[in-house]
């Protein structure tokens, strides 16, 4: 069985609180969110690597987490990394999350993915657990194929200059995939299938909208 969540719940949710305000990032600034615990099978080091490589004004990096990490994380003196400690749900749907960041070397199908694509997020996330079912294609998100700060750093600018960036992840709350994963409507329950298996027995209206 799949993980899945009640998406309209969730984002009902939502603080509304401005993070962007509250951190003095400009609106249109790039933002990478990553929602998780920091432990090392998480790779939090990779984004921090990237921020190093990475000039301040090309991304800005919104760490929400805690662990025993946290003081290896606050040792990089960069200006565009925010800890903003073990936030609520409230607060996580409020997060400007246009670029979901998951660089995980272990993960089965992660729940931090389903809650920011019940937001039309566009994730870039390893390429690990269940990631090729929901992400088959860059249609839909992108795929780390390394977890380290040299692959983050390659795909900023691509992420940047992106004008179907938003697309992404709304194609992500696809009705059909919405009933897969995100639970809309109904609580979702489905055998496990490969990639092409869902999406032939979507196409062929097996997964009604």
């Amino acid at each position: 069985m799949h993980n899945s969540i009640d998406a309209a719940a969730f984002r009902a949710l939502d603080s509304w609180r401005d993070f962007r305000a509250k951190l003095g990032l400009d609106p249109q600034s790039l933002a990478l969110t990553f929602t998780n615990r920091f432990i090392p099978e998480k790779e939090i080091q990779a984004p921090m690597e990237a921020t190093a490589l990475l000039a301040p004004d090309d991304v800005q990096i919104l760490l929400d987490g805690d662990s025993p990490l946290k003081a290896d994380i606050e040792a990089y003196p960069t200006p565009n990394v925010h800890l903003l400690g073990t936030l609520g749900a409230a607060d996580i749907c409020a997060l400007p999350m246009r670029c979901f960041l998951l660089p995980t070397r272990s993960e089965g199908f992660s729940t931090s993915l389903l809650e920011a694509t019940a937001f039309a997020t566009m994730p870039t996330i390893a390429n690990v657990g269940g990631v090729q079912e929901l992400i088959p294609t860059e249609e839909f998100g992108m795929v780390l194929h390394q977890t380290t700060g040299e692959e983050i750093t390659r795909l900023v600018p691509k992420l940047k200059a992106d004008p179907n960036l938003s697309n992404r992840g709304k194609n992500l709350r696809h009705p059909r995939l919405n009933r897969v994963f995100l639970g809309e409507n109904r609580p979702c329950r489905i055998e496990r299938l490969h990639t092409s298996e869902l999406l032939d027995k979507v196409a062929s209206g097996f997964l009604e909208p």
